[in-house]
Order: C-alpha cells, then sequence, then structure tokens
C-alpha cells in the first residue's frame, strides 16, 4: 500500500466512527476515481464520484459534530424545509391567475397568502443557510468563524462536487480529468487529515493529563 492509499485508508476509517455510510460512500468514490471507465461512460463516472463526494461532504460536518455532542437535530418549533414550501408554491398560481409579480412599480401588490407564503420562504432560507454555516465553521475552525478561509474553500468545493454531481441538458465539452478530480477529492482529504489531527492531539492531551492525575493520586496514597 503506497503512502496515498494508506492516507486515504486512515480517512475512511475515521469516516467509518462518525458515520459508517459516510465511510463507504467516500471509498466508493475513491474507487471509481482509480478504475477506468467502459467507453461512453466517462461522463456517468465522474457524475458518481463527485455526488458521492457532495454527499460526503454535506453530512460530514453534522456527523463530526453530533459525535462531540456539540450539534442537535432538533428543529425550530414549526419548521417546514424551503424545499418543501417551494413544492407548495404552485397552487398560489393557482390560488390567485391574476397575480402579477412583474409589474414595473416599486410597490407591487401581492395577496396576503402569497407574501405570507414567501416571508416564510425568506425566513426559512436565512435559517437554513445559518445553520450550514454555523456548523460548517464550527467543524472546520477552533472558533467557530464563518468567515474563514477554510471555510470558503470548503464551500468552493463543494460546489464543485454539485456542478460535476448533475447531468445538464447540454453535454460538457470539457469534462474534468482524473488528475482534476483527484486534486480536489485531496483537498478534501487536507480538511479530514487537519480534523483527524486535531482529535487525536486532544485525545493525547487528555490521556496525558488522566495520567498525570493517576499518578499524583497512587504517589498520594502511597
Amino acid at each position: 500500500m503506497n503512502a496515498g492509499d494508506a492516507r486515504r485508508q486512515a480517512i475512511a476509517d475515521w469516516l467509518e466512527d462518525k458515520k459508517p455510510d459516510l465511510a463507504s460512500t467516500y471509498r466508493a468514490a475513491t474507487s471509481m476515481l482509480g478504475a477506468k471507465p467502459d467507453a461512453g461512460h466517462e461522463r456517468t463516472r465522474i457524475l458518481l464520484i463527485c455526488h458521492s463526494m457532495r454527499e460526503v461532504m454535506n453530512r460530514l460536518p453534522t456527523a463530526a459534530l453530533l459525535g462531540k455532542g456539540a450539534a442537535s437535530q432538533d428543529e425550530v418549533d414549526g419548521y417546514v424545509p424551503a424545499s418543501v414550501q417551494v413544492r407548495a408554491l404552485p397552487q398560489l398560481r393557482i390560488d390567485h391567475p391574476d397575480m402579477d409579480l412583474t409589474q414595473e412599480a416599486e410597490n407591487v401588490p401581492v395577496p396576503k397568502p402569497a407574501a405570507m407564503a414567501l416571508s416564510r420562504l425568506i425566513d426559512t432560507a436565512s435559517y437554513e443557510d445559518r445553520r450550514r454555516l454555523s456548523s460548517l465553521a464550527a467543524f472546520l475552525t477552533d472558533d467557530g468563524n464563518p468567515k474563514a478561509p477554510a471555510v470558503k474553500e470548503w464551500r468552493d468545493l463543494s460546489e464543485y462536487f454539485v456542478r460535476w454531481g448533475h447531468l445538464r441538458d447540454k453535454s460538457e465539452a470539457d469534462l474534468p480529468t482524473d488528475e482534476e478530480l483527484a486534486a480536489k477529492i485531496g483537498i478534501f482529504d487536507d480538511h479530514v487529515d487537519a480534523m483527524r489531527s486535531a482529535f487525536f492531539e486532544n485525545k493525547s492531551l487528555i490521556e496525558d493529563i488522566l495520567t498525570s492525575a493517576n499518578r499524583k493520586t497512587v504517589e498520594a496514597q502511597s
């Protein structure tokens, strides 16, 4: 096993401890990257690799924080995901067929149900974005700083995997190379390595403190 393989094995083992599904998804992505696709299946392979990495990146911060007791899956009272609210919007057009939101005026009259729906959607989207950013900052930084470079790099990387993890109506002319995909996954690996190092440093520090405390207890009892 070379150094790169050993590193990814260690990362997969760490992910296994956080959430087994993340480890298996990460292993699938890196395994596909190491295998050549059949002719004509290149885009599908890229899609599967990037979608897998996107899922790992989306789920890992919460899984890691829950493991440390620093995050909760509880939602605020009455919380309805923005995605659910969006699916209800077409009914507003049915209920208010004459509603015109494209009027060229500074203030556009809107039926109260539509105004309330829009207000709830904006508030929910803001809440979800703040929650994601807060969890990500808590995961990547010591001080929970959402403006830290690591947070921006993680979000940019996630957007890259989202882009290539979905098919487009128009075929892309230039697909990412294996070298580019390996470099992008390498950025993820760098961040996880930093998390792993911090964990083991803290674990070592705690063990040293406990060893010292036990030694003093024994000395006091002698």
